[in-house]
């Protein structure tokens, strides 16, 4: 129980820094070095998160992911940081 208190906190603190970031461009030119989703690609809709229970083997990645979907808004947010991009994910 306090696990998923304390994952709730990050993810909340991971949250309030990316809207501080966001709010501090002063520039639409400016581009993000990791892209996120944008409110327009948001509003077209979230893509489905994995399955939590496919991360059964590790419950720290498990809680992750059932964070992720109840909270798709915030974590369509993050920053993606893996080589991904050639791939467009």
């Amino acid at each position: 129980m306090r696990r998923n208190a304390y994952l709730l906190r990050v993810v909340g603190a991971v949250v309030l820094f990316s809207a501080l970031q966001a709010g501090a461009q002063t520039s639409s030119s400016l581009r993000p070095k990791h892209p996120y989703m944008t409110p327009a690609q948001i509003r077209k809709g979230l893509p489905e998160t994995l399955p939590p229970e496919r991360f059964s083997y590790n419950r720290y990645i498990e809680s992750g992911y059932r964070v992720a979907k109840r909270l798709p808004e915030a974590v369509a947010q993050q920053p993606c940081l893996c080589p991904c991009q050639k791939a467009n994910h």
